[in-house]
C-alpha cells in the first residue's frame, strides 16, 4: 500500500500549535487542504473526521480528559482555564476517517509530532508556542484558555517551497515547504535539511513530475528530490562532474523532456532524467552574466547582466552554439527572475517591484503595469506563479509575499509567510506545485 503523508494539527486558544501528524495510506486522485476543527471538507471534496481521540490536559487547572466520542458530532474542543503551564497527551487508539456521504472509512495514520506537548496559557492573549509541531498560525483574538482543533494537509495538495541559503535549525542550505494558502508564522510541512542534501548554495529551483530540481551554484551541480521528501535526505539523482561543463548554475527550465540550466556563461541542456558526470546534449554560449532562465511556448528567455546593462534575451528553445537572439527587451530595470501567466511576463525587478510585460515585448518597451509595495527590499528577488497568485521572496528578507496576479500599483500583499518558526533563512528561490 502506498503511503501518503498527511498532517493533523492541534491549535490551543492561547497557543496555536499541533500535537498530531500523520501519514494516510489510502491514496486517491483528489487533492486538497483542510483547515477545520474536528471535521472539515477539503477543496478536493474529501472530508475527514477525527475519531476515538482521547486527550488529557494537565497543569495549572484541574486535569481535563477530552474524548471525541463523548459528543461524536462536536466540531471542536475548548475550555477557559487559569493562566499557567499545561501538558496535553494524545492517547493511542485515535484514528482519522474519510467521510463520503454517509460512509466513513478509516485511513491509516502515523503520529509524527511531539506527544505529550507542553504549552502555556497567558492572560487574555494568544501566544504562539515555539514548539516543533505542525502549526496553523492564524492569529485569533480571544481570552485566556485553549481550543483543540485539527487541520488535515494532503501533501499532494499545492505547496509553496522555498530554497534557503542557511536553515536556522541546521545552518545548512535546505528546502522548506508550506501549504500554498499559508499565512503568518507557518511551521513547514516538510524540510529537506542537513548535509545529506548536498546543497551548498542553491540558486534556482523548478518542480517537474513531483521532483524538486535545484541548481547548486557552489558545487556546480543540479540535484533532484521527491516533493514528498522530509528530513535529512540525499538527492535521488545529481548532475555533477567535469563532463557536465557546469560553471555556477543558477537557473532552471524544462521543455519537451529537456532540462535547461543557466550557468555563468550560457545555457546547458541535458535530458530531464540525466544523472552523474554526463555531458550536455547542447549548449547555448553567451557572454558572462547569466542570472536566470525561463521558457514560454517555444521561446527561451534569459535574464542577464553583462556589465551594468540588464536585459532579457529571447532565443528559440531549440537553439545551440552562439545563435542570434529573436529579440531583446532592455526596459527591465534590475530584473532577476521571471515567470509567465498566459501571454503576460512577470519580471521580479529588484529596483521597482514586479514589472508586467507582454510575453512578446522587445526593445525599450515600458511595462504594462507595475506591482510594488513600500516594504520591498532592493535585492535579488525570486518569483513564482500559481493559479491566480504571485509568490515573491528575496535574499535579504525571510518572508514570502503573495499578491493577486492582476494587482497593480502600490499594494500590500494579500498574505505573507513570515516569522521565527517558518524555517526561512536567506531565501534564494521559490516554487509552487
Amino acid at each position: 500500500m502506498r503511503i501518503v503523508s498527511r498532517h493533523v494539527n492541534i491549535v490551543w486558544l492561547s497557543a496555536l500549535l499541533g500535537v498530531m501528524g500523520g501519514c494516510l495510506g489510502s491514496p486517491e486522485d483528489s487533492l486538497g487542504t483542510v483547515n477545520v476543527n474536528l471535521i472539515g471538507r477539503a477543496p478536493s471534496g474529501a472530508t475527514y473526521r477525527l475519531r476515538n481521540a482521547i486527550i488529557t490536559v494537565t497543569g495549572a487547572a484541574p486535569a481535563k480528559v477530552w474524548n471525541t466520542e463523548d459528543e461524536p458530532d462536536q466540531t471542536s474542543l475548548s475550555a477557559n482555564v487559569a493562566t499557567g503551564d499545561y501538558v496535553a497527551l494524545l492517547q493511542d487508539g485515535w484514528r482519522l476517517d474519510r467521510v463520503e456521504g454517509t460512509v466513513a472509512t478509516p485511513v491509516w495514520a502515523e503520529l509524527t509530532s511531539a506527544n505529550p506537548v507542553q504549552f502555556t496559557v497567558s492572560a487574555e492573549q494568544r501566544t504562539i508556542v515555539p514548539l516543533q509541531f505542525r502549526v496553523d498560525a492564524e492569529p485569533v483574538d480571544m481570552a485566556q484558555g485553549y481550543d483543540i482543533v485539527i487541520a488535515v494537509q494532503d501533501p499532494r495538495s499545492p505547496v509553496v517551497g522555498v530554497l534557503s541559503e542557511v536553515s536556522p535549525e541546521t545552518f545548512w542550505p535546505g528546502i522548506t515547504m508550506y501549504p500554498s494558502d499559508s499565512s503568518g508564522d507557518q511551521v513547514p510541512l516538510r524540510n529537506i535539511v542537513g548535509p545529506a542534501n548536498t546543497l551548498l548554495d542553491p540558486r534556482g529551483v523548478i518542480v517537474i513530475d513531483d521532483q524538486i530540481i535545484v541548481a547548486d551554484t557552489r558545487s556546480n551541480a543540479v540535484a533532484s528530490y521527491p516533493i514528498t521528501a522530509d528530513g535529512e535526505i540525499g538527492p535521488t539523482r545529481r548532475i555533477v562532474g567535469p563532463a557536465t561543463t557546469l560553471d555556477g548554475p543558477r537557473g532552471l527550465a524544462v521543455l519537451n523532456g529537456d532540462l535547461y540550466v543557466a550557468d555563468f556563461d550560457g545555457i546547458v541542456v541535458f535530458p530531464l532524467g540525466a544523472s552523474g558526470n554526463v555531458a550536455p546534449t547542447r549548449r547555448i554560449s553567451r557572454p558572462p552574466g547569466t542570472v536566470s532562465v525561463a521558457l514560454h511556448h517555444d521561446d527561451l528567455y534569459v535574464v542577464d547582466w553583462p556589465g551594468t546593462t540588464v536585459r532579457i534575451v529571447v532565443y528559440s528553445a531549440t537553439d545551440s552554439g552562439t545563435p542570434t537572439p529573436k529579440r531583446i527587451l532592455t526596459e527591465v530595470g534590475c530584473a532577476t527572475e521571471l515567470a509567465f501567466s498566459g501571454d503576460e511576463m512577470f519580471v521580479a525587478d529588484t529596483c521597482r517591484g514586479i514589472a508586467v510585460h507582454p510575453a512578446t515585448a522587445s526593445g525599450n518597451t515600458a511595462p504594462l503595469r507595475m506591482i510594488w509595495h513600500t516594504t520591498f527590499e532592493t535585492l535579488e528577488s525570486h518569483i513564482a506563479i500559481f493559479r491566480d497568485e504571485l509568490y515573491l521572496t528575496n535574499n535579504d528578507e525571510n518572508i514570502v509575499r503573495v499578491f493577486p496576479i492582476d494587482a497593480a500599483g502600490d499594494i500590500a500583499p494579500t498574505r505573507s509567510i513570515v516569522g521565527e518558526h517558518t524555517g526561512l533563512g536567506i531565501p534564494t528561490g521559490v516554487f509552487v506545485h
